[in-house]
C-alpha cells in the first residue's frame, strides 16, 4: 500500500520526479562532499528537505529504481567533472601555475571521465536495449571507481 502525504502532496514513493530530485541530492553530496547549506542552494530547496532527501535515500537504497539510482550518479559525476574543469582552468591561467596542482586535477578530470562513459554506457545499454539491472551492481561500479 502507497503511504499518501498528509499535507496532500504525493509521498515520495509517489512521486518519481521527487525521487530523481533526493537521488541527485544524496548522490551530490556523497560525490562532492558539498555541505547541506551548499546543496540547499545548488538544488533550490530548503535544509529540511535536504535533511529528508539523504536520510530517505540512506533508508531506501537498494529498494530504489536502479535507472533512478544511476541517473544520480551520472549527475553527481558530470557536476564534479565540471567542478575539477574549473579549478584547472583556474589554476592554468594563473601566472605561475602549481605544477603539481595541474597535473592531479589533470589526473582527476580524466578519472571522471572515464567513470561517466562508464556509467552513460551501462545506461545506455541497461535501459535503452535490455532493461534491466540491480542497483547492488551500479553501487559496487560507482563504489569501485571512486576507490581508484
Amino acid at each position: 500500500m502507497i503511504k499518501k502525504s498528509t499535507r496532500g502532496r504525493p509521498s515520495v514513493k509517489e512521486s518519481e520526479e521527487k525521487q530523481a530530485l533526493y537521488i541527485n541530492i544524496w548522490t551530490t553530496y556523497h560525490f562532492l562532499n558539498k555541505t547541506q547549506f551548499e546543496l540547499a542552494e545548488m538544488f533550490n530547496v530548503s535544509k529540511m528537505t535536504i535533511v529528508r532527501a539523504l536520510k530517505w535515500v540512506d533508508k531506501e537504497l537498494l529498494k530504489l529504481p536502479p535507472k533512478l539510482l544511476l541517473r544520480g550518479a551520472i549527475f553527481a559525476v558530470k557536476e564534479r567533472l565540471k567542478r575539477t574543469t574549473e579549478l584547472f582552468e583556474k589554476e592554468y591561467k594563473k601566472e605561475n601555475p602549481s605544477i603539481r596542482s595541474i597535473v592531479e586535477l589533470n589526473r582527476e578530470i580524466r578519472n571522471d571521465q572515464t567513470l561517466l562513459l562508464k556509467l552513460e554506457d551501462l545506461y545506455q545499454e541497461k535501459f535503452q536495449v535490455e532493461g534491466t539491472l540491480d542497483t547492488g551492481k551500479i553501487l559496487e561500479i560507482i563504489t569501485k571507481e571512486k576507490k581508484a
